[in-house]
């Protein structure tokens, strides 16, 4: 509704015979309209998930985890990587998509897809992501 609050939860899931089962859930903070500036504190993105895989570590073994975009960020990926899991993340809708990769794509008349091999570095350590 106009006016109306609202906020975010972080769940992680696994999907066990078609069925979804919640590990873990979270709240993720924002900056909110109706709160003085002074209020807002928001949340790290990187310690809902070290949370959530913490929670759900205690419950199941976790090979690999899917992200949406909203948790596209250098220290997420740290965090996964530490605990050396694989991981699927979602692309920023505002993300910078190099514009030579996409031409030679449009132009190969064989391929219609690309991998590309990308360096991070958080807090000194690298992180290879395709």
């Amino acid at each position: 509704d106009e006016g109306g609050y609202a906020y975010k939860l972080a769940t992680i899931t696994i999907i066990a015979e078609d069925t979804p089962v919640v590990l873990g859930v979270e709240p993720v903070r924002d900056e909110r309209k109706w709160e003085d500036d002074d209020d807002i504190h928001q949340t790290s993105r990187a310690d809902v998930v070290q949370r959530l895989l913490d929670q759900a570590s205690r419950h199941v073994d976790i090979h690999k985890v899917f992200l949406d975009r909203g948790f596209s960020s250098k220290e997420v990926r740290d965090v996964i990587d530490r605990r050396g899991m694989l991981y699927v993340l979602g692309k920023p809708t505002r993300a910078n998509i190099e514009k030579e990769h996409i031409k030679d794509i449009k132009d190969d008349e064989y391929y219609d897809s690309r991998l590309a091999l990308i360096t991070h570095e958080y807090d000194g350590r690298e992180q290879d992501n395709t």
